[in-house]
């Protein structure tokens, strides 16, 4: 009995493991995660960079056309600027919308219906419709044409896949 006393004396207390940690992660898996993080927060700027690039590059083109009017360029060529580049633009924001075969009337309504301060309505409006059958536009249209096409580009600045409806007729293409 007495062996059987000594044995348990040298026996030793039962060791707890050490607490868990709350992140118990090594340092490679951090490194791991940092670097996944990384690569979302770049893809993610890198696609809202891309995605803005034709807004960008509108508003630019339509800031060289205003400096080109403000040092006396012709008004028949900023007029036919302003309407290739609303026409482009309008093409890029609204791919499911037909627009190459649009003038006049029909351009205009389009125009109207995608904004939303309707800024084409009146002097612009009969400027847009009218620019290419005149021989040398009023200068006088131009600035404020510049102002309305600026405020629709803005407005317009993310890409829409609805389909517009102008003059009763829907362009949207059909799905099966």
């Amino acid at each position: 009995m007495a062996n059987h006393q000594e044995i348990i004396h040298k026996l030793r207390d039962v060791h707890l493991p050490e607490p868990a940690s709350i992140f118990p992660l090594q340092p490679a898996w951090w490194v791991i995660i940092a670097i996944f993080f990384s690569l979302l927060i770049g893809l993610v700027y890198y696609f809202s960079y891309h995605r803005k690039k034709q807004h960008r590059l509108a508003l630019k083109k339509l800031k060289n056309i205003e400096k080109s009017f403000e040092q006396g360029g012709e008004s028949g060529v900023c007029m036919m600027e302003i309407g290739m580049l609303l026409k482009h633009y309008a093409t890029v924001q609204f791919p499911q919308t037909k627009l190459a075969h649009l003038w006049g009337e029909d351009w205009l309504a389009f125009l109207l219906l995608t904004s939303c301060a309707e800024q084409f309505e009146g002097e612009q409006g009969q400027a847009i419709i009218h620019w290419p059958y005149q021989k040398e536009p009023a200068r006088s249209d131009i600035p404020a044409l510049i102002k309305a096409v600026r405020a629709w580009i803005k407005e317009n600045s993310h890409r829409s896949y609805r389909s517009v409806q102008y003059s009763g007729v829907n362009d949207s293409r059909e799905s099966s």
